[in-house]
C-alpha cells in the first residue's frame, strides 16, 4: 500500500514497501530481489527475516504508510490505528557491504527506536524537507487523523508538539505535508479546499479553493 526510497548513496537503489498483510519488504534494485522481510512478532534472524526487539506476543502492524528519514537512519511505520513505530536503520548494511560480503545478513537486527501512542485512525505521515540530520526539524513527524485533525510529533523525543484543526477528514484518505521552508503545514480537505497553518503556532493562515471552485466558502473562512 505504500513505499519510500532510501536517500543516501550508501543505500542506492533500495526502497521499502509496506502492506496491510503485516509485512514490510526492503527491496534492492541492484540485486533485483528482496533483501529483508519484516513481519510477524519477534523471530530468530534468517536470510529473509530481520529480528525485531518487540515482545513475542505483539503482532507486527498492518502498515498503511511509511517514511524513511532523509539520512536513512530511521524507518517510520504507520498502521491505520494505534501506535506509530520508529525503527533504527543506522546499522543496516550498505550496498557496498553486501556486495563485498563484509556482513552476514543473518546476523542483522533492526530495533525499535521509539513509539508514538496516537490511538486514533490515521491516514498518512509526512516528514519535513531537510537534508541535514543535525537540523532540529529533522525529527518532526506530521500525522493526518481521520477526525478532522493533524498532529505534529517529535519522534525522537516522543512528544506531541502541536495540533491543527479546520480541515474535513472523515471518510477518505486526505494527505498533508510541510511547505514553504517547513514554516507551513498544508492539507487537503473533504470540502475541496487546501488548508494552510503556521507550523509553530497552529493557526490557519489561508484556505484555498481547490477541486470545487463553484462551492461557496463557509462564512467562518471569509476573514482569511
Amino acid at each position: 500500500w505504500c513505499c519510500d526510497w532510501f536517500h543516501t548513496p550508501e543505500h542506492r537503489g533500495r526502497f521499502i514497501v509496506g502492506s496491510p498483510d503485516r509485512e514490510v519488504a526492503i527491496y534492492d534494485m541492484n540485486k533485483k530481489s528482496i533483501l529483508f522481510r519484516l513481519s510477524g512478532s519477534t523471530l530468530a534472524p534468517s536470510s529473509s527475516l530481520t529480528a525485531l526487539n518487540q515482545p513475542p506476543t505483539e503482532q507486527f502492524p498492518r502498515v498503511h504508510d511509511l517514511k524513511i528519514t532523509s539520512d536513512d537512519k530511521h524507518l517510520i511505520l504507520m498502521p491505520h490505528q494505534g501506535n506509530i513505530d520508529v525503527y533504527d536503520l543506522s546499522h543496516f548494511p550498505t550496498v557496498d557491504m553486501v556486495e563485498k560480503n563484509d556482513i552476514s545478513m543473518d546476523k542483522v537486527t533492526i530495533t525499535r527506536f521509539s513509539r508514538l501512542s496516537v490511538q486514533r485512525k490515521m491516514t498518512c505521515v509526512s516528514l519535513p524537507q531537510v537534508q541535514d540530520p543535525t537540523n532540529p526539524l529533522a525529527s518532526l513527524l506530521l500525522v493526518s487523523l481521520q477526525s478532522n485533525e493533524l498532529q505534529l510529533w517529535d519522534f525522537k523525543e516522543q512528544i506531541l508538539l502541536q495540533k491543527y484543526f479546520g480541515q474535513r477528514q472523515e471518510q477518505f484518505i486526505i494527505r498533508s505535508c510541510f511547505g514553504y521552508g517547513n514554516k507551513l503545514i498544508a492539507s487537503g480537505s473533504e470540502d475541496g479546499k487546501v488548508f494552510l497553518w503556521d507550523r509553530i503556532n497552529g493557526n490557519i493562515v489561508g484556505v484555498l479553493t481547490a477541486h470545487m471552485a463553484d462551492r461557496p466558502v463557509p462564512v467562518s473562512y471569509t476573514h482569511l
